[in-house]
């Protein structure tokens, strides 16, 4: 297990965009396993799981994997814990943040941005519900990288959480931001 999270931390280093878009999924479902006669943890076996295990603090869920549309950027962070699972998505072609919330796929409106653009994205943003009842901060810091064309590594970012009954929660992320070439072929 330990292993399996100095490949994939090993793997961020290095920048290798396309094995961890068309790959990062299948590697940490199989760091998550331990052997193939193993069960699957109940985190990786049930995607609506909580990432987090702090009571009262569980909101945020596992994202399933993001196709990156061609022409497109995608920001891609995930939870900085023991079986890293994507918690963030944001298409450069949407001004909005996928996530799962108390189990829900949300999409969920960018309201503003500031701060220095990096690979595309501002490093400061912040998203709403139309109806308010959720507002998430993000920050991150970002890491140019030779082996990301157009793209750049997220060594450490924060989400903020919180709701109007009055729940709020801070997370650390990490991640990257990857691009497709507008003429780059899907891969199947």
């Amino acid at each position: 297990m330990i292993m399996c999270h100095y490949i994939v931390g090993l793997m961020l280093r290095l920048g290798r965009v396309v094995f961890l878009l068309l790959g990062a999924g299948l590697l940490l479902a199989a760091c998550t396993t331990g052997s193939p006669s193993a069960p699957l943890s109940p985190r990786a076996s049930n995607p609506a799981a909580s990432i987090w295990d702090d009571e009262g603090l569980h909101r945020i869920g596992r994202l399933p994997s993001q196709d990156l549309p061609a022409g497109t950027c995608g920001l891609f962070l995930f939870s900085k814990t023991p079986e890293p699972a994507l918690v963030f998505y944001e298409n450069s072609a949407s001004a909005a943040a996928l996530m799962r919330i108390d189990g829900a796929l949300m999409t969920i409106p960018r309201i503003a941005a500031e701060g220095d653009v990096e690979a595309g994205y501002f490093t400061r943003q912040i998203f709403a519900t139309a109806d308010g009842a959720l507002r998430l901060q993000l920050s991150f810091e970002t890491e140019i990288s030779e082996q990301i064309i157009g793209g750049a590594l997220v060594p450490k970012g924060t989400l903020r959480l919180s709701g109007l009954d009055g729940w709020d929660q801070m997370r650390p992320v990490g991640g990257l931001i990857a691009c497709r070439q507008a003429d780059a072929p899907a891969k199947n």
